[in-house]
């Protein structure tokens, strides 16, 4: 299967592709970028398996998906191939969900090379993100206080970027001590609302004042408004450097604190529930953090005996 590198669509299937956009914005609620990509990936996947065809969509097989991703690992990097078989993915499901297949042929898409759970998840040296929060935050400052906020959301409830530009006024419950986090596609997940983190924002949003204007809790010093995705990426940048550390962005701050939650005697239910994962199966990758753990949630193989 002859796989292009430019990709160009015809009519049928760039309508096909307008109305997957519209699921991914409606029905999963994917944002801006991750969309863009999703997009480019199910053009590749489409113009390979189906030509200009979409009537062949409801043909596709297991074996028709395998030899696309065979066909696209030529020439690339696996950690590029398995991006690009995140989107199929996704596309997939579209296709089972509005009945244009009629097998969900998502999981039979296979990873070129290391899957998600065949290594340990990247976390910090131990004491890294004690350090982002101790080293050199001036928090006399509106931008020190509201960056200080920041980073605490980051490293103690593992909050992502997307969650802390969408976090609003209203989201704060000071009285029953919650945060409302509003998760990807579309979710609102109360999370407890630690003594520490509420100082923070606390301290923040007093220095801030009331603005009418704004409900997003984080805005820009000048000119006055919400923060987009990379002032908060910039934000967590500073800590790092403050804190002589290597800028190894936000995400890894999540994984931090699901292992340093493991090692503390946490389950993977309840890391589970802090991460906010929809599948078991997302928060299982930890569990090889703890042979105990993993023991824990395996299940006796078929046939076994046992």
């Amino acid at each position: 299967m002859a796989v292009v590198s430019r990709v160009e669509v015809s009519a049928p299937v760039g309508a096909l592709l307008d109305c997957y956009r519209q699921y991914l914005v409606v029905e999963r609620g994917v944002r801006r970028l991750t969309i863009r990509t999703y997009s480019w990936n199910a053009r590749l996947f489409l113009l390979a398996a189906c030509g200009d065809d979409v009537d062949r969509i409801g043909s596709l097989t297991a074996g028709d998906v395998a030899r696309f991703v065979t066909a696209v690992g030529e020439g690339r990097r696996a950690s590029t191939v398995n991006t690009i078989v995140v989107g199929v993915r996704a596309l997939l499901r579209y296709f089972y969900s509005a009945g244009l297949i009629a097998t969900p042929l998502a999981q039979a898409t296979p990873w070129l090379a290391r899957g998600r759970v065949s290594s340990l998840p990247r976390t910090l040296v131990p004491g890294s993100a004690e350090r982002l929060l101790a080293d050199g935050f001036d928090r006399s400052t509106l931008a020190g206080a509201r960056d200080f906020a920041i980073v605490t959301l980051f490293v103690r409830l593992g909050l992502r970027v997307g969650e802390v530009v969408a976090m609003e006024l209203d989201d704060l419950d000071w009285r029953c001590g919650e945060l409302l986090v509003r998760s990807k596609g579309g979710w609102r997940d109360p999370l407890p609302l630690p003594v520490d983190v509420g100082r923070a924002l606390a301290e923040y949003l007093s220095m801030r004042g009331r603005d009418d204007q704004w409900r997003e809790v984080f805005l820009r010093i000048v000119p006055s408004g919400p923060m987009g995705t990379t002032t908060v990426l910039a934000a967590i940048r500073r800590a790092y450097a403050r804190a002589g550390l290597p800028n190894l962005g936000s995400h890894r701050l999540r994984h931090s604190l699901a292992v340093d939650l493991l090692r503390d005697g946490a389950g993977l239910h309840e890391i589970g529930q802090v991460l906010r994962h929809r599948h078991q199966a997302t928060t299982a990758v930890y569990a090889k953090v703890d042979v105990a753990a993993l023991a824990a949630v395996a299940q006796p193989w078929p046939g076994s005996g046992s």
